[in-house]
């Protein structure tokens, strides 16, 4: 990351070189969603329709050590806060219905969020469930778990909707 944003820096000297990842490191990921095909939104769907929501868990157990150790992380004294999020996933994408995939993934969800509400500078957002609308339409997707600018953007706005109640760390 600092190796692209110090030749960004260095580049920008150039006429007309707009960087790809700006100082801050935020860039728009669009890469290969660039091609024609993915404007054509018979095309996305036909690669969204491949999906088989998912039965069998990949984490029978449902130990989550990974989960854990974010919290640790987290929960270090700091004046940073966390919005923890769990990105959009195209509803074919989603674990099936009272599935064991289902359990496992409800299970991990909760662990974060219930392991965030006693850090005083974290809280967890949710945008990957089946039951959001704006996951079962083909437009707001390029492929199951890439989601569209118009997409990201409703996002961004309910993360600047919890930053305020997030912004009471030590």
């Amino acid at each position: 990351m600092f190796k692209t944003v110090f030749a960004n820096w260095q580049a920008k000297k150039a006429d007309g070189y707009r960087p790809y990842i700006a100082v801050d490191g935020y860039h728009k990921f669009i890469g290969p969603f660039e091609q024609a095909s993915y404007d054509d939104i018979n095309f996305v769907r036909s690669v969204l329709d491949k999906g088989v929501r998912p039965d069998k868990s990949t984490n029978p157990s449902n130990s989550f050590p990974a989960v854990q150790e974010l919290i640790d992380h987290i929960g270090k004294p700091s004046r940073a806060f966390f919005v923890l999020l769990w990105t959009p996933r195209y509803i074919g994408y989603t674990p099936a219905p009272g599935s064991a995939a289902e359990t496992t993934d409800r299970e991990c969800k909760l662990k974060l969020a219930h392991a965030a509400t006693s850090l005083p500078n974290a809280t967890v957002l949710d945008w990957s469930g089946a039951e959001r609308p704006g996951n079962s339409v083909p437009a707001n997707f390029f492929d199951p778990i890439h989601y569209r600018r118009a997409y990201a953007a409703q996002i961004e706005e309910d993360i600047a909707r919890v930053i305020p109640t997030v912004v009471k760390g030590p």
